[in-house]
């Protein structure tokens, strides 16, 4: 019976958690917040599990502007007495303190603290949580770095959800990631690795597949979008994206030579390869 009761206490725990974490991950955050007004009447519950579930709580309930409750659930943390440099219930101080400076350290202590005991993912919800914190505060271009960081590790370790999370910080706050210029850039270095890695268009593409880097997966995405121009119905994108496919891709010589393979003059050329990056920053928008 003891057993039965511990199992199904168990199972509570993580449906509760995973009801959370998915729905608000997912954007559903009605459900998320229902389950997160129950742990409050929760009794009985260990140190560890209690924090276990608030830490996403109090992430769910601040979403939606429930600062008291979030406050309480707190609370009910603290008077279990929980280590004060345990590196959830230091994410959950983080998100709950007035003071940014202390909110700042707070967050930045948890995240160095997961990502020195090889908590990665975990380590990049608290990296996003300050980087959130310091947009709210002003710090823009710190917060930009941070995310831009938490993209490229994720990335790295084929973590899908995350990196799709810190993508989204840079589109809502206004980074043009994708540009014309940055898209030269980058099928200038398309074929070479090391320099294609460094491009900020990394930030443009999901996770990549698995033990495969950034410029490898950077490589073949603009490939595809070339080729894909190249055969648009549109007669000028695809004369656009010919020409990227014969001066970036195939290399078959320089501007004059191309333009003239492809029977174009001089401005036609100009035209129409700044075209080609236009429609490669349009392409990977849509992406």
């Amino acid at each position: 019976q003891t057993a039965g009761g511990a199992s199904e206490r168990q199972d509570r725990v993580l449906q509760a958690w995973a009801t959370m974490r998915i729905n608000f991950d997912a954007g559903n955050l009605p459900a998320a917040i229902e389950e997160a007004g129950r742990l409050a009447t929760e009794e009985g519950l260990p140190l560890r599990v209690r924090l276990y579930l608030t830490d996403v709580a109090v992430e769910v309930l601040l979403a939606d502007g429930r600062h008291d409750e979030a406050d309480r659930l707190a609370r009910l943390v603290a008077d279990l007495d929980p280590d004060p440099d345990h590196p959830w219930w230091l994410r959950v101080r983080g998100r709950l303190a007035t003071n940014p400076t202390e909110a700042a350290s707070l967050l930045e202590t948890s995240a160095s603290t997961l990502r020195a005991a090889g908590a990665r993912h975990e380590a990049a919800t608290s990296a996003l949580a300050l980087a959130d914190l310091l947009a709210t505060n002003g710090s823009s271009e710190q917060a930009l770095e941070l995310v831009r960081a938490v993209a490229v590790d994720a990335r790295k370790r084929g973590a899908a959800l995350d990196e799709r999370l810190a993508r989204r910080r840079q589109t809502d706050w206004g980074t043009d990631v994708t540009t014309p210029e940055r898209v030269r850039e980058a099928l200038e270095n398309l074929h070479q690795p090391n320099e294609l890695a460094r491009s900020q268009l990394v930030n443009a593409i999901e996770a990549t597949p698995f033990g495969e880097g950034p410029g490898p997966a950077l490589h073949k995405l603009l490939v595809e979008v070339v080729n894909a121009i190249a055969t648009s119905s549109d007669p000028r994108d695809a004369e656009a994206g010919k020409l990227l496919h014969a001066y970036y891709i195939k290399r078959v010589g320089s501007q004059e030579v191309v333009a003239e393979r492809l029977h174009l003059t001089r401005a036609t050329f100009y035209r129409r390869l700044h075209r080609g990056w236009q429609a490669v920053v349009e392409r990977l928008a849509n992406q």
